[in-house]
């Protein structure tokens, strides 16, 4: 048996990686699986799962089950990395704005994050240049006065 087959035991070890938060570069090197491998097993599993929802009467083979079962232990485990991390910072909100304020600022960026603006103008042009969030999200805007 390969190495690579997709087994109950390697779904369990790819999950297990995922929920520390391993990328799927890091799971596949860790796992001394080809990258490629492993993003074709996930892409098998999405390709099941959308043919089973445009055919809800559609039984699965053996495995397909397989493929589904990785991606949705790979889904789930992400997620509850995500959920373990947001539960962290909403711990630390409690004693701690700034915990609260990076949450608001990355999940509301419209609404909470930091906006200043800089005008600078030269004969008939007005740039505005608006600074969002961290220095790589500024934006520029060129208006021309008539």
């Amino acid at each position: 048996m390969s190495k690579y087959r997709l087994n109950d035991e390697l779904i369990e070890k790819i999950a297990e990686y995922r929920s520390d938060g391993a990328t799927i570069e890091t799971i596949a090197a860790l796992l001394e699986i080809p990258l490629r491998t492993l993003k074709h097993y996930l892409d098998r599993g999405e390709l099941v799962e959308q043919t089973l929802e445009e055919d809800p009467n559609r039984k699965p083979t053996e495995t397909e089950k397989l493929y589904l079962k990785l991606l949705h232990a790979f889904k789930r485990a992400e997620a509850e990395w995500e959920v373990g991390h947001l539960r962290n910072i909403n711990k630390h909100a409690a004693n701690d704005w700034h915990a609260s304020a990076w949450a608001l600022e990355r999940r509301f960026p419209d609404k909470y994050s930091k906006r200043e603006q800089m005008m600078v103008s030269s004969d008939n042009t007005k740039i505005v240049f608006e600074m969002v969030g961290d220095e790589d999200d500024t934006n520029t805007r060129k208006e021309s006065k008539g």
